[in-house]
């Protein structure tokens, strides 16, 4: 689990942003098309050579235990809308952060998860707030990491059987 303001929390928002590098450098426009989710635009120095279109590939989500829990549960991530801003409005709405979702991270910790993009999700970045928004259910298989996830001690016969039983 991983709490905010701390050392592990500061570590994984650098991880997570060099992951991200190019999504700041031309964040001039956000482009949402079916389903696929694309930061445009300039560089230092503005000219036509420093153009470029970035596909986002991963969103994250910063989850509490609880919603965690429920994501393993039922086999999908959907928010419960307890915190979108305007409920009538964002009904039905789960929010994504293309960069890192630290900020969102309950006092007492939590998880932030990795999930691939794909058309399918009709992802869309909403140009009022700017994150990342779908009404569809994400399956939790596309989740590709799970960060403040303990790891698990092999034990010896774990081991031996990866190593020398597998080949």
């Amino acid at each position: 689990m991983i709490k905010p303001e701390t050392d592990e929390y500061w570590k994984l928002k650098d991880e997570i942003d060099k992951d991200t590098k190019d999504r700041y450098s031309y964040a001039n426009k956000k482009v949402s098309s079916n389903g696929k989710l694309k930061r445009v635009g300039y560089d230092f120095p503005y000219t036509d050579d420093t153009y470029k279109e970035v596909n986002v590939g991963y969103v994250y989500r910063a989850v509490s235990q609880e919603e965690y829990d429920n994501i393993m549960k039922t086999g999908y991530i959907k928010s419960n809308q307890s915190k979108n801003i305007g409920y009538e409005v964002e009904k039905g709405i789960t929010c994504y952060n293309d960069t890192f979702p630290g900020w969102y991270l309950p006092k007492e910790g939590g998880y932030i998860l990795k999930i691939k993009v794909k058309p399918e999700n009709e992802f869309f970045y909403d140009s009022n707030d700017d994150y990342v928004k779908t009404k569809k259910a994400i399956p939790k298989d596309q989740i590709v990491k799970v960060y403040g996830e303990e790891k698990k001690q092999e034990s010896f016969y774990q081991v031996y059987y990866r190593l020398y039983k597998n080949k």
